[in-house]
């Protein structure tokens, strides 16, 4: 997201999570959940600026909860990581706010009935993802007819677009550490 005034090397994906935090400060938020965590970045940042609140992550990438836990689970004690949304269900857990940052949730629309589920009453669930335009008001019906309803939405397609710009020389520094080069070869049968 940009423009940012964070001071860190992946400056522009923890910016979104920024964002979020913002709605939620003036909010009583005891409990959060993110659904689609990955391995924590945005979560523990999220944490760091509301550091009363006992956050929870899900992904259904074990990969990716088990790196978040390699990296942060012994650092954050108010931090709990799930891989199945079932598991939260068992432990009837209810969360002041759910986000979710790009996870395709609108590919799987019974997922805002069980997210509806695990909101307390006044629960804020704050929802970013990519998707056409044309498919908007798909994605807007479905998630109203789980029960919930829009107080604000706004395109940010130019903020991500200019995020991304700006991100690149980083991204490829990471290529180029962790990869190598990239070759392609063209062979004729």
């Amino acid at each position: 997201y940009y423009p940012t005034k964070i001071d860190a090397h992946e400056k522009f994906q923890l910016q979104l999570y920024d964002e979020y935090v913002n709605l939620l400060e003036d909010e009583n938020i005891e409990q959060a959940l993110e659904i689609g965590c990955g391995a924590g970045g945005g979560l523990m940042h999220m944490q760091s600026r509301l550091p009363q609140t006992d956050f929870t992550g899900l992904d259904c990438c074990k990969e990716a909860v088990k790196t978040c836990k390699y990296f942060f689970g012994e650092q954050q004690k108010n931090i709990n990581l799930y891989n199945n949304i079932e598991d939260i269900f068992t432990y009837d857990k209810k969360f002041d706010a759910v986000m979710s940052v790009e996870t395709g949730l609108y590919r799987n629309p019974g997922i805002f009935g069980d997210i509806h589920k695990l909101l307390n009453d006044n629960g804020i669930f704050i929802y970013y993802d990519n998707t056409n335009f044309s498919k908007s008001d798909m994605v807007i019906r479905s998630i109203e007819s789980h029960g919930f309803k829009i107080d604000s939405m706004r395109d940010i397609t130019e903020n991500v677009f200019k995020a991304c710009e700006h991100d690149s020389p980083r991204r490829l520094e990471i290529v180029k550490k962790y990869h190598g080069f990239h070759v392609a070869f063209a062979i004729a049968a």
